[in-house]
């Protein structure tokens, strides 16, 4: 089987030789398949587990078993011979995940398969539709095919099979490269409830080469970090409600513009006892910083310094009894010895965040707390220019040496019922001071279908890049992103807009106010969590990943999230970014819970973060880092790189960057490229060496941009 991508839709699908088809329905019988090789004699016989999966996510019922062959031959091309299937399902409905108490379906109650210290809450999803099939899907949820069968693309292989009892009924496969054979029917609907039968199968693809790329891990932080041993009830938060350490390590830790000259910078969120600053069996989480000087295109590199940003002493003391998560670093282009950090207060207000900047390459630190409001008066701020805020905070200094910072605010919107507003801030003097340039609102009720209105409460999750102007390359820009969001399982939204504005220079003054513009981004309806860069042409990438009750539920419940990339090649020249041009399909669905985080289920193992080559190795190089896990079951996530040299047309086959042969869990992927030599950095939380999978340290990767090819 062959697959051709086209720039604005995606993945275009040939058919294999035979088709072959699919009618099932819900009940989640275990089918075991053994995939008997063709290959020369020397081969193994190795046997792969199939389970039918309900809507409801809970396997039930008896197995039944097939027989496949699987041949590959010395140029890597794959023959799959599937045999005719024949099986009854059930209904779904008799999943014991379904719940009769309530009056729409499904329940979608998270049930994560490990202990954690207190229930967790429902997610509760819009009612399917009164048409909508119950059923299933076939999923190798217990053992993949093997790897030496497996393609190699982010994207899967899909085929169709055609019913052996209903003439011109078909349904679609799928093979990934995580190893996974999976059958719903056409266009992401369950296979329905009745008779399964099938005609045989015959898929051919030919399995691509991965770049051969030296990877070697090193561990970053001092000691292991943990959520998962505390009890909500054993912590008070200081300002009341939720306790604050909850929030387990945040939703991201924005390093896109934290690499340059040779100096990379990481940061997350920890309570180890090692971290200087921290105390024994602390539960809040402090936000700590690592420096690196790398040398010899990532080959060398000599750890720096780590600091403990909310701890050590410099500027404003900050409360040892919140959380400090979910921020950033950015380096100044102009002063590259300028740094500056903003990460958030996680307490029940959410009013206020930090900014830490060093001005001496990260020797030393001061903080400072910002989107305060005013003690005498708490519906007014502290600072007229810096309006009451402090979640999802984003910062970027731009070539001139402008520092640009968003964040959230949970208030209501003037005009509308909605919560959420977005705001754009801006310093021409190193976050001495601060001008309100944009403030981005939530949609107004007529402005949201009726079908989803109930379920539409505002922004969420915005992300900022800054980047040349692509009309003139003497000026930048600064982009925001931001998801119109439903209530569901947060950021679950019902569109992305996009946000660009001119920079002539540094100062306000140097701001082209007029030429701000909005988009509505093609096909994210069903996207959610963007990251956005800008190359050295002014071109503006955001990559979305598929989460969100618009999708089809199927797709959610197989826990199949497709990513994907919008172009906007001109820059503010155009007026609409590209539809959608897809790169991955990970085993990720919606509100998946991971031990390192059992009490956090918003961003996942961590979302497709996107960075571009600005540098002479390759130029406008669009790099892209993704997680990913074997199956629905597993919780050994791995981190892959892919790139994209023509603007997200065609895509490198994807690598993990993990040298880790453990199951243990990753979350919270982050990546750099530095713009003068074109070494990629990447860092992640990592469970190995944790003996129930719960701990995690920093740890990260230096790549070589010559082996990139």
């Amino acid at each position: 089987m062959t697959s051709t991508n086209d720039p604005d839709h995606g993945y275009k699908w040939r058919r294999p030789s035979i088709s072959t088809g699919i009618k099932w329905g819900f009940g989640a019988l275990s089918l075991i398949v053994t995939i008997s090789s063709a290959a020369p004699a020397n081969a193994d016989d190795v046997t792969v587990t199939l389970s039918e999966m309900d809507i409801s996510v809970q396997p039930v019922g008896q197995p039944f078993s097939l027989t496949m062959s699987i041949q590959k031959d010395q140029n890597n091309n794959v023959t799959v011979d599937i045999p005719a299937i024949t099986q009854t399902f059930a209904s779904s409905h008799t999943s014991p995940s379904f719940d009769q108490s309530r009056n729409y379906f499904p329940a979608l109650f998270s049930i994560p398969d490990f202990p954690i210290a207190h229930s967790t809450s429902s997610n509760e999803y819009p009612p399917l539709p009164a048409n909508y099939p119950l059923g299933g899907y076939i999923d190798t949820v217990d053992n993949n095919i093997p790897v030496q069968f497996r393609p190699m693309g982010g994207l899967p292989i899909k085929f169709m099979v055609g019913s052996s009892v209903t003439p011109g009924l078909n349904y679609t496969g799928y093979i990934d490269n995580q190893g996974r054979l999976q059958f719903s029917a056409p266009d992401d609907f369950p296979v329905g409830v009745g008779t399964f039968a099938t005609l045989p199968a015959h898929v051919t693809y030919q399995i691509g080469e991965v770049p051969d790329v030296i990877i070697s891990n090193f561990q970053i932080s001092l000691g292991f970090s943990d959520s998962f041993k505390y009890n909500v009830n054993d912590v008070a938060d200081l300002a009341g409600g939720t306790p604050s350490y909850t929030f387990d390590y945040g939703d991201f830790n924005d390093i896109t513009s934290g690499f340059y000259d040779g100096h990379f910078y990481t940061t997350w969120a920890d309570n180890s006892a090692q971290l200087p600053g921290n105390s024994p069996d602390q539960p809040y989480k402090s936000y700590a910083l690592a420096k690196y000087q790398v040398s010899n295109f990532g080959k060398t590199f000599k750890w720096e310094r780590i600091v403990n940003l909310s701890r050590t002493p410099g500027g404003e003391d900050l409360s040892p009894q919140y959380t400090y998560a979910e921020g950033g670093v950015t380096v100044d282009p102009a002063d590259e010895n300028t740094v500056a950090v903003t990460y958030q207060q996680r307490k029940e207000s959410r009013v206020g965040f930090v900014l830490s900047r060093s001005f001496d390459g990260g020797r030393t630190w001061t903080k400072k707390l910002l989107g305060l409001a005013d003690p005498n008066n708490t519906n007014q701020p502290l600072d007229p220019n810096l309006p009451i805020g402090g979640t999802d905070e984003h910062s970027r200094f731009d070539r001139f040496g402008g520092l640009w910072i968003t964040y959230n605010a949970d208030a209501q919107a003037p005009g509308s019922p909605y919560t959420g507003i977005l705001y754009l801030v801006y310093s021409a003097d190193k976050g001495e001071t601060f001008h309100l340039i944009e403030t981005i609102t939530p949609l107004v009720p007529s402005q949201v279908p009726a079908n989803v209105r109930p379920f539409y409460h505002g922004i969420d999750y915005d992300f900022l890049a800054t980047g040349p102007d692509a009309t003139n390359l003497n000026y930048d820009t600064v982009w925001i992103s931001t998801g119109d969001a439903f209530n569901t399982c947060a950021p679950n939204e019902y569109q992305q807009r996009a946000f660009g504005l001119r920079i002539k220079g540094l100062g306000v003054a140097n701001i082209d106010l007029p030429s701000f513009k909005q988009y509505v981004v093609p096909g994210s309806n069903i996207g959610a969590w963007g990251s956005m860069d800008v190359d050295p042409n002014g071109t503006v990438y955001l990559s979305l990943q598929q989460g969100n009750v618009k999708g089809t539920y199927l797709e959610l419940l197989q826990d199949n999230a497709h990513s994907w990339l919008n172009v906007l090649e001109h820059g503010l020249a155009d007026d609409s970014f590209s539809n959608p041009r897809y790169f991955a399909l990970s085993a990720f669905g919606d509100c998946s819970q991971f031990p390192p985080q059992p009490h956090n289920n918003y961003i996942l193992p961590g979302s497709p973060e996107i960075a571009v080559d600005k540098s002479s190795q390759h130029p406008g190089r669009l790099y892209v880092l993704y997680n990913n896990r074997p199956n629905i079951n597993s919780f050994a996530t791995r981190p892959y790189l892919i790139w994209s040299d023509d603007k997200g047309v065609t895509w490198s086959n994807p690598f993990s960057v993990s040298d880790d042969p453990s199951q243990a869990t990753k979350i919270h992927t982050n990546i750099a490229v530095d713009p003068t030599t074109g070494v990629v950095g990447v860092s992640w939380q990592d469970a190995r060496g944790s003996a129930d999978d719960t701990e995690v340290n920093e740890y990260g990767v230096f790549l070589d941009p010559r082996e990139l090819h």
